[in-house]
């Protein structure tokens, strides 16, 4: 009950962990701080040690006011003291440390074949470029490397081939526009999402020739800018800032996929499946703001255990449907960029900075690297 009471404590300071990640302290000054919990454990063991020296005696002879039992001395026992008082101490201080170490956002990437370190960092694409300085060592890691990698090349979004192509990809057929795909009762739901975003000044009508995932993630933006708006920006994000620090540098630039690559992936699904997927987001838009507002917050703190937990929807349990996206949206990619990731880092060193869900899981990149025989360890400023 302790463990979990103090795993509930930390989790609910994780905004302050993450002011003061960005003030600069390591993760080992802020779990210093955690370690109270070993002596208020040292404090309540030996409290309750040294009371039983008052009260045995009082208790042993009530019980045996018959003389039925032996009399017994009441010693100071060392073992005793270790077992009860001293090593419960120990246990929970090193459990604090633990719990309170495990935010990280920066890894480091050694051994194996590699030149020299690597690094992976996790970003959330909507957070703005301001985070860059709130990881401790981000910017000695891209001073340090020969090549900074994003998802894709944020370079690619201002050529103007590219986003028309890319414009095609967006639009319905004709016979398969969002007012044909849904129900009346569906189209009114949605309608209702799209107007409270909107606030009337574009009408689901207006928006029906999109597939519906765009308009899922028009909304989500549209969600994340009315909610959040001191935590996230639309044009100024992190992904850029880390290429754009990369690029200041001299560092050369790339992408593990195409933009092209992107629009495929996530605008080729079936629009029926599209269409389902749009209704449950406007069905649940109250649990995703929830369920936003966790994500940030565990990010800020840079709590990668929490982030692995929402990111896998372990928060807000995952069906069948949930766990074919994510394997087609975190874990296929990230088995493909290892290609890229594996055939650079044994002639130049990279860093690659892409969405922290990426990151996680048993076939994250953490893990994925691991097994490939490459020691992969968080960035920690003594």
């Amino acid at each position: 009950m302790l463990f979990f009471y103090i795993k509930h404590y930390i989790d609910s300071h994780s905004k302050e962990i993450g002011i003061l990640k960005a003030l600069g302290y390591s993760d080992l000054k802020i779990a210093k701080g955690f370690s109270v919990f070993g002596l208020s454990v040292f404090t309540g063991c030996l409290s309750g040690y040294l009371m039983s020296f008052l009260i045995m005696p009082a208790f042993y002879e009530k019980q045996n006011d018959k003389g039925y039992l032996p009399d017994i001395p009441v010693n100071f026992n060392f073992i005793l003291f270790v077992l009860l008082v001293i090593l419960p101490s120990i246990l929970f201080a090193l459990i604090s440390l633990a719990l309170a170490c495990n935010a990280q956002l920066l890894w480091k990437v050694t051994g194996h074949d590699t030149c020299k370190p690597s690094y992976l960092f996790g970003t959330i694409h909507l957070e703005t470029s301001k985070y860059i300085d709130s990881v401790p060592g981000l910017r000695a890691a891209i001073a340090n490397v020969d090549a900074v990698y994003g998802e894709v090349q944020m370079d690619s979004l201002t050529d103007n081939d590219v986003m028309m192509r890319a414009v095609k990809n967006l639009i319905a057929p004709p016979d398969s526009t969002i007012d044909k795909l849904l129900t009346k009762e569906e189209y009114q739901l949605v309608d209702s999402v799209v107007n409270s975003y909107f606030m009337g000044m574009i009408s689901l009508e207006t928006l029906s020739k999109m597939k519906p995932v765009v308009l899922s993630s028009q909304l989500s933006v549209m969600q994340m800018k009315k909610y959040f708006p001191e935590q996230l920006g639309l044009n100024d994000v992190i992904d850029v800032a880390v290429q754009t620090a990369g690029r200041e540098l001299g560092k050369r630039i790339g992408g593990l996929e195409t933009i092209e690559m992107q629009i495929n992936m996530l605008y080729g699904t079936p629009l029926d499946v599209q269409a389902q997927e749009l209704v449950n987001f406007c069905r649940m838009d109250n649990d995703i703001i929830s369920f936003s507002k966790e994500l940030c917050d565990a990010y800020h703190a840079q709590d990668l255990d929490t982030l692995e937990k929402l990111f896998l929807l372990e928060e807000v349990g995952a069906d069948e449907m949930t766990n074919e996206i994510i394997e087609k949206l975190a874990y296929e990619r990230n088995r493909r960029w290892m290609n890229t990731i594996t055939e650079t880092i044994p002639r130049e060193s990279m860093l690659v900075a892409v969405g922290a869900g990426h990151l996680v899981g048993k076939d994250g990149l953490i893990e994925l690297l691991r097994r490939d025989g490459y020691t992969v360890e968080p960035v920690t400023l003594k």
